[in-house]
């Protein structure tokens, strides 16, 4: 499970923004989990299958689910989040009834999304949500029900637009959202998007790594 990307924070009041911008790439320096205030991480998960199986350290619970999942892609990334948690918390993820992640007892807000075999993980202080996606996805044939013509003018590729209507609906955390008409994403401006949830404001950061865009709030 190769860490590919990491950028971490120990202040709350830092941006996302100025973590992202930092040039140190890793978990965690001085003190193991409690200092990782906010960050993002990116993880490749390539290992034998065995493998993965001990760095996740599944409980009894986690095993008895794991063992309900047939699909081998759906088995590995299950391993890997879970995995991928482990090593920047020391702590275990949970899921709500609507499938939202959280972590038990502890007051950081988790998002995490995957592509392939990426898994990437995102830890703040505040709400947050993060996506990412392939930068050749096609969204074409579906693109007309996400998103008007004046989103679609804001960027060469749907799968921005895309990764912060998914980002911006993990963040506001309420089921029933419509992404067409509930998020509309007002402007893109450098790595910056900004997006109307009904009457939330959400600023999202992005940025591209190997083929893949990541969206994450800032």
């Amino acid at each position: 499970m190769a860490l590919i990307f990491g950028r971490y924070g120990y202040d709350d009041n830092v941006k996302m923004a100025d973590i992202l911008a930092k040039e140190e790439v890793g978990l965690v320096s001085a003190s193991p989990y409690k200092e990782v205030r906010r960050g993002v991480w990116v993880w490749q998960s390539d290992e034998p299958i065995v493998q993965l199986e001990q760095l996740a350290r599944l409980t009894d619970a986690e095993k008895a689910q794991y063992d309900r999942i047939s699909s081998p892609s759906r088995r590995r990334e299950y391993l890997t989040v879970r995995a991928s948690v482990s090593a920047i918390l020391g702590k275990r993820i949970s899921y709500r009834p609507s499938k939202a992640p959280f972590i038990a007892d502890d007051d950081r807000f988790i998002s995490i999304s995957h592509t392939g075999n990426w898994v990437v993980v995102a830890v703040d202080t505040k709400p947050t949500g993060v996506d990412t996606e392939y930068m050749t996805r096609d969204i074409s044939r579906v693109s007309s029900r996400i998103f008007s013509s004046h989103e679609m003018s804001l960027t060469d590729n749907l799968a921005v637009l895309w990764c912060a209507k998914e980002a911006a609906y993990k963040a506001y955390g309420r089921e029933g959202i419509d992404l067409y008409n509930d998020i509309t994403v007002t402007d893109i401006t450098g790595n910056r998007i900004f997006v109307n949830i009904l009457s939330q404001h959400i600023t999202l950061l992005f940025l591209t790594i190997d083929k893949h865009i990541i969206v994450v709030c800032e």
